[in-house]
Parts: C-alpha cells; sequence; structure tokens
C-alpha cells in the first residue's frame, strides 16, 4: 500500500514537472487582414418607374406608378422617312421616300400627292409628285402610337394620363395627333 501511495504520488509530481516544463503556447501575433470591401451594388442601365401612387379623391383607388418624364412608350416611336430618289415620267417629276412598313401617312400641302408603291428591301416605297421646284409637308405617322394615345380611359391612371403596359406605368399623354408622329419636308425637282 505504499508503495501505492508512493507510485500515486510519483505520478503526480511527474505529471506537474511535465505540464510546467513542457512546450509552452507562445501567443502569436494577428496580422491585421484588410477590410473587405463590397462591390457597388449594380445600378440598372434603364430608369425605373417612379414609384408614386396617387389615390383617386373619389373613389379611393390607387393607380400605377408615373413613368419617367419625357418618357415615351417604347412601340410608340416617330416613324423615320428618307427621300433617295427623284425622277421624271412624261415630263412629270417624282420623289421616292421610304418609310418602315407599318407607317402612314399624310399630305399637308394641297396639290401634292404621295401613293403606296409597296414593300421593297424591307420598306415601304412612297411615290411622290406635284409641282415642279417645290416642296410640302408629308405627315408620317406611326400607327402603334394611336393605340397607346387611345387606351388613356384605362382606370390605371389619372385623368391626362395613359397607361404605358410595355413600361407598366402612367405616362403624361400628349394629343393623339402628335404622339408618334413627324412631318417630312419633301422637295420636287424639275424635268428637262
Amino acid at each position: 500500500m505504499k508503495l501505492l501511495r508512493l507510485l500515486t504520488v510519483l505520478l503526480i509530481a511527474l505529471s506537474i514537472v511535465l505540464v510546467a516544463c513542457g512546450p509552452q503556447a507562445t501567443p502569436t501575433k494577428v496580422k491585421p487582414q484588410a477590410p473587405v470591401v463590397e462591390p457597388p451594388p449594380v445600378v440598372p442601365t434603364e430608369p425605373a418607374p417612379i414609384e408614386v401612387i396617387v389615390p383617386s379623391p373619389t373613389t379611393g383607388v390607387q393607380y400605377a406608378p408615373f413613368c419617367q418624364a419625357g418618357s415615351v412608350p417604347a412601340q410608340c416611336q416617330a416613324p423615320v422617312g428618307e427621300i433617295i430618289g427623284k425622277f421624271c415620267t412624261k415630263k412629270v417629276p417624282y420623289t421616292l421616300v421610304t418609310v418602315p412598313p407599318e407607317t402612314t401617312f399624310e399630305v399637308l400641302t394641297p396639290g401634292f400627292k404621295c401613293e403606296n408603291s409597296g414593300i421593297r428591301s424591307g420598306l415601304l416605297m412612297l411615290t411622290c409628285t406635284g409641282k415642279e421646284l417645290y416642296s410640302f409637308d408629308l405627315k408620317l405617322n406611326n400607327p402603334a402610337c394611336r393605340s397607346a394615345a387611345s387606351g388613356s380611359d384605362t382606370g390605371q391612371c389619372p385623368q391626362g394620363f395613359s397607361y404605358d403596359a410595355s413600361q407598366q406605368c402612367c405616362a403624361s399623354a400628349p394629343p393623339a395627333g402628335d404622339l408618334g408622329s413627324v412631318q417630312l419636308k419633301v422637295d420636287i425637282g424639275a424635268c428637262p
């Protein structure tokens, strides 16, 4: 029994010596790390509609948000007309004008006329004639704009605004005749 006590004391003393004399953990310096920088948020390239919801004063109905100022419905851009040539047939002068195929047109100056000459190279060809060496005004219209202007009373927008389904917002409603229209000055040449 004495031997067992002695062994126990020796084991305890040995473990104390090992702990005291064993490798000591030295504190390590912590290297400062560079701060983590978050990339800036991605900004959309198209302006988002302004989220303004205006309740109707009489019914309390909430309207669609208003579009950014100056936005035009995507499907309602004014057509582009291009004069591509002039010629004479039997001493009558003609001017050729090309426009997008869906374009409607109106001659605004009396004494001149334009006719649809069909589709050429994907564009609508207009053959125009009138008094030699004079110019006239030709109004070009995008028919998609009439539906945008006429659809202004959908109940989704207050009076004076039309709902633009492509942008899902209320746009200021210009007069139906001005939306998607442009005037082109057409010169009629002279025949020898």
